[in-house]
């Protein structure tokens, strides 16, 4: 069974058997996602940590320039799909300059 509680700026989720707790944070000042994971089974834990870095297109656009990579087109996703606002995902396409 799953339980979510969400804050503004954190998430929680406790998952059952065996026990799984996930706490994200949002670092604003970062652009980074942090993720706390505990694992319980059999009496042993473990905390493992994670990060995620946030991009925009635009950041990414910029990073792809200045290694001398132009973007050739953007899509929502692998069907070709326009890429906007609540995209799930983005796939780029850049080439040499």
């Amino acid at each position: 069974m799953a339980c979510v509680i969400r804050r503004r700026l954190s998430r929680y989720e406790i998952f059952a058997d065996p026990f799984r707790f996930w706490l994200d944070t949002y670092l604003a000042a970062e652009s980074c996602l942090e993720t706390k994971g505990t694992f319980a089974r059999g009496g042993k834990e473990e905390v493992r940590m994670f990060w995620h870095h946030i991009y925009t297109l635009a950041e990414i656009r910029r990073m792809l320039a200045a290694h001398g990579l132009e973007t050739v087109e953007t899509f929502g996703s692998l069907e070709r799909a326009p890429f906007g606002l609540g995209a799930q995902s983005l796939t780029l396409v850049a080439q040499k300059r």
